[in-house]
């Protein structure tokens, strides 16, 4: 699970963060096409890692991810622009493969981010 850190902001109340600080989700009150991203970064080396952005949608479907193979790689983007319903929602998976448990980094200016925004 990410844990973020914080709500820097939110202009329509869509963001859901009744999980907290575990499984949050942003809920489109205005249909329209956003620009959708998140961002971890690992405290230690991970294997086989990413970050996937889902959507409610089509029953849960995949609509952004990215895979770094070991690679030394503790940095992790996704992002994607995509055509939303009002009431749609998205949510933000980290995975990776070392075979247990692996934290994300939080610090004072690096924490796990989610967020979207609309464009048109």
């Amino acid at each position: 699970d990410l844990n973020f850190a914080n709500l820097r902001y939110d202009t329509n109340s869509m963001t859901d963060q009744s999980g907290a600080p575990q499984n949050t989700k942003i809920t489109f009150k205005t249909a329209g096409v956003y620009v959708v991203w998140g961002s971890c970064r690992w405290a230690s080396d991970p294997t086989n890692q990413g970050l996937a952005i889902y959507t409610d949608a089509g029953g849960g479907t995949t609509i952004a991810s990215v895979r770094n193979d070991a690679t030394n790689q503790r940095f992790e983007i996704v992002t994607t622009v995509w055509k939303f319903a009002a009431n749609d929602y998205v949510t933000l998976q980290a995975f990776q493969e070392t075979g247990g448990s692996l934290n994300t980094y939080v610090g004072s200016s690096y924490a796990p981010e989610f967020a979207a925004q609309r464009i048109g």
